[in-house]
């Protein structure tokens, strides 16, 4: 079994999408989102999302001053080399996009 961690942390002062390089030596199996943290001045209230076409849609659910050990796994069986977007979004009344929060994700890529 091949296990590679990859750590994306973005500060949502520089915007609401950005992208980061990711290359991996192998073809993973999984996608797993290990843990997700967002954190901005506690006041916001409601939730966002977290899309990327890395999984081909919404990686998780966010809210202010939230940390989440969420463990979902995604199928990926394709090479993972290349710059991917992520893009957040509000959900009707929830966090502000324009907000200065900072989010993290620890995200594990398996080769079963």
């Amino acid at each position: 079994m091949l296990i590679k961690n990859v750590v994306i942390a973005h500060d949502f002062l520089n915007g609401p999408t950005f992208t980061k390089d990711i290359s991996l030596e192998f073809v993973p199996d999984e996608l797993i989102i290990e843990q997700v943290v967002y954190c901005n001045d506690k006041t916001e209230t409601g939730l966002g999302i977290l899309d990327s076409d890395l999984n081909n849609g919404t990686m998780c659910i966010f809210m202010d001053g939230s940390s989440q050990i969420l463990n979902c796994s995604y199928p990926l069986g394709r090479p993972i080399n290349g710059t991917y977007t992520f893009s957040a979004k509000e959900i009707h009344g929830g966090v502000s996009l324009s907000a200065n929060g900072q989010i993290g994700l620890i995200l594990q890529f398996i080769k079963h």
